[in-house]
């Protein structure tokens, strides 16, 4: 797909039950991931270079479904979310580097999450497209905390 990000880690899943069903992918779908993986490089210059460590991008129907707090309209349906941090940086940090160039990115969403899970508190960045997001949605850009 691109220099530093490949089909396998963008359709990833920690879910078993769904890794294969989720890498069955329709061409428009392909096509969605890869222009998500060019908006990833772009995004990892801008923190610096260093490596963008990808949390969850395309998401099938079914892995969406048995994944908790998920949309049914979520955008990892369609490949063009990425939920991520970056090596060396708290999410803090990159949201605040993220946050100060949006105005000039043609982009759907950042959030900065922080949720409560089995563990601890998870954190990281959620950054879309504006492919398959209402126009009312944007170039939001907010913080999300449910712990």
């Amino acid at each position: 797909m691109t220099v530093n990000f490949d089909l396998f880690e963008l359709t990833r899943t920690d879910n078993l039950k769904w890794q294969k069903i989720n890498r069955d992918l329709t061409d428009e779908q392909f096509n969605d991931i890869e222009c998500n993986a060019h908006f990833l490089e772009i995004i990892r210059l801008l923190c610096g270079g260093y490596p963008l460590i990808v949390h969850s991008c395309y998401r099938c129907w079914q892995l969406n479904d048995d994944t908790p707090g998920s949309s049914k309209t979520s955008q990892h349906l369609y490949g063009v979310v990425t939920d991520f941090h970056i090596a060396g940086q708290t999410p803090e940090e990159t949201f605040k580097i993220l946050s100060a160039v949006a105005p000039f990115l043609k982009f759907g969403q950042l959030i900065l999450e922080k949720i409560q899970g089995r563990y601890g508190v998870a954190k990281w960045v959620h950054f879309s497209m504006r492919d398959h997001l209402p126009a009312g949605k944007w170039e939001q850009v907010f913080k999300v905390t449910k712990v």
